[in-house]
């Protein structure tokens, strides 16, 4: 009768928690809150937007609170000492906040010990009763596993000797969000988004797709663009109405943005699948029947690349350059080029198509000597090329079931799948396997695209992954999303990504969103992790720190997690220059502040 009531409570709390954010918050952390008959009664705090150790360190507290006042009348006088103690060390932990980071894996996860030793609630208090090496056990056999599912006699006896329960450590141990994570620019698209292009100068984000707003209010049909008024904000732009059909192609030629896609006007300007903008205006760029795929500059000239023939003739010509007046045909393809990229003082072609009669799929083409076929044919359908350590590579689209040639590197004239199915076997998405769009990540590099997958080290990924050849120590370039990654690209610092998606891992993100890296230590207090740059934004060649809670170190990285400078800082002052090195060209930087007990505090920097 009373196991009956306790999951009356247990439903009836459900229920009523189903709309108390804080609870459904709590749940994420740790699913064993829907079991708690306590928390039917116990008063949660308000919701509030905190950091996810935030919310680690709110479920810790709630939960301590909650075990100190439950009836230990059954346990020896020598196990009430031990679980008193052992709430003490737990209170100590949560209090300081050194808590695992999710680096390796695409969900949310329990990790007893990270890579950092970072030791999770339950970890840490094995080891702070003097049974390390238990956890290191654990650790070492099972690093992810529940502790409803750990079967380690050494754990059981310990549990008894500090009079807790399976239940009750189990309701402790948190779980941990990926670090890797997409979070929103703005308000996002309606639609999808299907290019991304950033203008010469750095300062503009073309953004182009099938969408009719952008940031959830501006009508700016198809095509927008994105302002970064500081590391933290983004603004969206209106480019006069823009166009009324799917954009597939941007890019910058001779101080205009062009774009390129299937669309019959371009803000009041007739326009056929191509347009050019200019001084705030939409204006003609010739004319071109049937669909741009892509445009890309190669030796001084803009390309069109699709399934089209030109309007004042009938014959398919699938490529073409602008004359500053109108385009001039190149024959030679059938069927659609998907992309373009120069490489080696050559313009390669992707896509499905056929070079005079023959398949082809990938073919080099320069102004002297024509197309040049490739040794053999590509077999599935090229999206996207990436220049990676001096070497190309590709990205395709399954064309029939079992084909794995996915990702290709150009090898002297040949194409040579780079794709390992066992390691790293990759899954359709409600019937589609295809890689869309890669991008170079310092030592990594990334394909997005709609698959999921499992890599050697476990990691659970969604339309994102590693890919680099012989990447060693795998999952830190990774992210989870909903649907396809169709592009990928560095603004002011930032990874951009744009597809069809409309959720990341943690929530909502529009279609297009910015890679952030996101922690789950906290401080030990407020004033532990506030510290100020100046001047930020910065125009020359030194910065001024100023902080209060005893940081000893400094390091500055870039986006990508590179240290570029780094160094100690004097004790017995809170304000010092530091001088920036002269690899910082202008973008965005991170400015780590460290002590000797491992607390750290960031700040974005913005050097113009």
């Amino acid at each position: 009768m009373k196991s009956i009531l306790t999951v009356l409570i247990c439903c009836l709390f459900f229920c009523s928690s189903g709309r108390n954010r804080t609870f459904d918050k709590l749940n994420e952390v740790n699913a064993c809150w829907a079991k708690q008959p306590e928390a039917a009664t116990m008063p949660l705090p308000a919701y509030r937007e905190l950091s996810e150790g935030e919310w680690i360190r709110r479920h810790l507290s709630l939960v301590e609170q909650v075990l100190r006042a439950r009836s230990v009348s059954a346990l020896s006088a020598g196990q009430r000492a031990q679980r008193l103690r052992a709430l003490d060390h737990l209170h100590a932990y949560w209090q300081e906040g050194r808590f695992p980071v999710n680096m390796h894996y695409a969900y949310r996860t329990p990790i007893f010990i990270d890579q950092d030793d970072n030791f999770c609630a339950v970890g840490y208090l094995l080891k702070a009763s003097g049974s390390e090496a238990v956890s290191r056990k654990i650790a070492g056999h099972t690093n992810l596993a529940y502790v409803a599912q750990m079967h380690y006699p050494q754990l059981d006896s310990w549990a008894h000797a500090h009079g807790f329960t399976k239940e009750e450590l189990a309701w402790i141990q948190p779980t941990y969000p990926p670090r890797n994570q997409v979070v929103t620019l703005g308000n996002g698209v309606s639609g999808t988004v299907k290019e991304l292009c950033v203008d010469p100068g750095g300062d503009k984000l073309y953004v182009g797709g099938a969408f009719d707003q952008v940031d959830g209010n501006i009508g700016s049909r198809n095509i927008a663009y994105v302002t970064q008024a500081d590391p933290d904000h983004y603004t969206w732009h209106d480019m006069a109405g823009g166009v009324n059909g799917e954009v597939h192609a941007i890019t910058a030629h001779e101080g205009k943005i062009f774009a390129g896609g299937r669309f019959t006007m371009a803000g009041t300007v007739m326009a056929r699948n191509v347009a050019c903008w200019e001084n705030g205006s939409w204006q003609l760029a010739g004319c071109l029947d049937g669909t741009v795929e892509d445009l890309a500059v190669y030796n001084g000239r803009l390309y069109a690349a699709g399934t089209f023939n030109l309007c004042a003739a009938s014959d398919e010509v699938n490529l073409a350059w602008w004359n500053g007046m109108g385009w001039v045909a190149v024959p030679g393809l059938s069927g659609t080029v998907k992309t373009m990229e120069t490489a080696g003082g050559r313009l390669i072609l992707g896509g499905s198509f056929q070079h005079l009669g023959a398949a082809a799929n990938a073919i080099a083409w320069d102004q002297n000597n024509g197309f040049q076929p490739f040794d053999h044919p590509v077999d599935n359908t090229i999206l996207d090329f990436e220049l990676f350590k001096g070497v190309l590579y590709a990205v395709c689209e399954q064309v029939t079931t079992g084909n794995t040639r996915l990702l290709l590197r150009l090898e002297g004239n040949e194409w040579r799948s780079q794709y390992d199915p066992i390691g790293f076997p990759f899954q359709p998405v409600d019937g589609q396997l295809s890689m869309r769009t890669l991008l170079a990540d310092g030592d990594y590099l990334l394909a997005g695209g709609l698959f999921t997958g499992n890599e050697l080290v476990g990691t659970l990924v969604r339309n994102n992954a590693d890919v680099s050849p012989a990447p060693g120590e795998q999952s830190k370039r990774f992210f989870w999303l909903d649907d396809a990654v169709n592009k990928m690209i560095w603004f002011k610092g930032e990874m951009i990504v744009g597809g069809a998606f409309r959720n990341g891992f943690t929530g909502p993100v529009g279609s297009i969103g910015r890679r952030a890296l996101l922690g789950t230590g906290i401080s030990p207090s407020p004033e532990f992790h506030t510290f100020s740059v100046t001047p930020n934004p910065v125009t020359g060649s030194a910065v001024i720190l100023r902080n209060g809670w005893g940081a000893s170190g400094y390091s500055l990285l870039d986006m990508n997690g590179r240290v570029l400078a780094a160094g100690t800082l004097k004790e017995d002052r809170d304000e010092q220059q530091i001088r920036l090195p002269a690899t910082c060209v202008p973008g965005l930087y991170l400015m780590q502040l460290n002590n000797e007990k491992g607390i750290r505090a960031n700040q974005k920097l913005l050097v113009r």
